[in-house]
């Protein structure tokens, strides 16, 4: 995960609009924390805004250029992830936190942010996971079993037992 904060205040009513381009330590380092072999290329476009007066909005589009491993084979494979979002921050009260409630089929509730420093690199970090593929696979992959998988015996039916039953006729006062 990289970490790259910026600092607003919604009461200003200014939009903040930045580009981000990860240097060669915050790929490395966010490659580590996705445990991947590499993040090759990673650029994104945030917009931060007010929203309902104390809070922040922030939308964004990012893409990035992945090395991962196939689940299959182990082969280094290339990907390509894209996304956008929208993601809203609410700043952390001072005094005790109150309980919300939370519906399901509700948008997602704002995350907290403290001292007007809102983590667009952490945003970013999270989305970027929830985007890439968990299990990659290479055309190389197929749906056989590798040489080393120990073979299953077959099993019999345990209802085999049965099937000589559904031949006999049905016998009492009607099939009589």
């Amino acid at each position: 995960m990289f970490s790259k904060k910026f600092h607003f205040d919604p009461a200003a009513g200014k939009i903040l609009n930045a580009t981000l381009t990860l240097s060669d330590e915050e790929r490395a380092a966010m490659a580590a924390w996705l445990a991947i072999d590499a993040v090759r290329s990673f650029e994104a476009a945030i917009e931060i805004s007010p929203w309902k007066a104390i809070g922040a909005q922030m939308r964004f589009t990012f893409t990035a250029g992945l090395t991962q491993r196939c689940v299959v084979t182990h082969e280094p494979l290339l990907t390509e992830v894209k996304g956008e979002g929208v993601r809203r921050f609410w700043p952390e009260a001072d005094g005790p936190r109150e309980e919300i409630e939370v519906k399901i089929d509700e948008v997602d509730p704002p995350d907290l942010f403290a001292g007007r420093a809102i983590d667009a690199g952490a945003v970013l970090s999270e989305e970027l996971a929830l985007q890439m593929d968990p299990y990659p696979r290479s055309e190389n992959a197929g749906a056989e079993a590798s040489p080393d998988a120990p073979e299953l015996e077959k099993k019999p039916n345990p209802f085999a037992i049965l099937a000589p039953l559904k031949n006999v006729k049905k016998s009492g006062p009607e099939g009589t």
